[in-house]
């Protein structure tokens, strides 16, 4: 685990939110294991599922896809789960790094519970759950329209951002994705490769590229490059150095290739968003 929670007051903020929006909502750590939730219980109709055994294996792997998802996209995204319900993930990002995930869900499909009972029960057909059952617990499922959740998962966002901003989520300095991203952060300006890092940290490229898709969302290569660009991003903002030295500065000496990452990055050259920038 390479994240820290103040649990006492997360608790808290999540109550908020809970009686703001009337949506259970959980706090999640990087491998998306359970830090805390409120209300704490989870609701019977996800009990029932969960009793199962298919069932609670396509609860993990609903969850991991969401989360790998999530990881590529960097934002919020909103989905229907195994079993039929919506539910809504967003990742806790420390620079670039995704420490953890809050997540909301267990809504009904339909405002109608009977048209929605029809969508949840062909999902959750072949799972051995007394239906009788599940259907009364559905019955309990709440519905909201799209534009309420829009907003919920909006400020669902805002909390992330918050749990960061107050340090009641952070992330341990000694733990190997941080030391990773700081390394690259204070060496952009020089070659940068996966062999240098794995021989500074004296891991495999195997265990290297799993760091950097688990907590930067994307390979290792793609994230230095995607780094290079931030940075040079930043310069061309802040500075009036030529664009041939903000491409050395950020460790991309050959001005044609520098030209040609930054516009698959940003959609426009350099010199144009240097002079989009100036203008402003």
């Amino acid at each position: 685990m390479v994240s820290t929670f103040n649990i006492s007051k997360l608790k808290k903020l999540l109550q908020s939110y809970y009686i703001l929006t009337g949506i259970r909502i959980t706090v999640f750590d990087e491998n998306f294991q359970e830090i805390v939730a409120y209300p704490a219980k989870i609701p019977l109709f996800c009990t029932l599922i969960r009793q199962c055994p298919s069932g609670l294996e396509h609860c993990k792997i609903c969850d991991q896809a969401a989360c790998q998802q999530v990881n590529q996209l960097h934002r919020t995204y909103t989905y229907r789960c195994h079993a039929g319900l919506t539910e809504s993930i967003t990742p806790i990002v420390l620079g670039e790094i995704v420490i953890g995930y809050l997540l909301f869900g267990h809504i009904a499909p339909e405002p109608q519970t009977d048209k929605g009972w029809v969508i949840v029960r062909e999902c959750c057909k072949d799972y051995d759950v007394d239906m009788d059952m599940l259907e009364s617990a559905y019955s309990d499922r709440k519905y909201f329209a799209n534009d309420y959740i829009e907003a919920a998962s909006e400020l669902m966002n805002a909390v992330a951002s918050y749990l960061c901003i107050s340090h009641l989520a952070a992330m341990k300095h000694d733990s190997l994705p941080y030391q990773i991203d700081r390394y690259i952060q204070a060496h952009i300006s020089e070659d940068m490769s996966s062999q240098r890092l794995c021989e500074q940290f004296e891991i495999s490229r195997t265990k290297l590229y799993q760091i950097s898709t688990e907590n930067f969302g994307m390979g290792i290569t793609e994230y230095i490059r995607k780094n290079r660009i931030d940075r040079a991003s930043q310069l061309l903002e802040t500075t009036s150095l030529p664009i041939s030295q903000i491409a050395d500065a950020v460790g991309i000496s050959d001005y044609n290739y520098f030209t040609k990452v930054f516009k698959s990055l940003t959609g426009i050259t350099p010199r144009e968003y240097k002079r989009l920038h100036s203008q402003q």
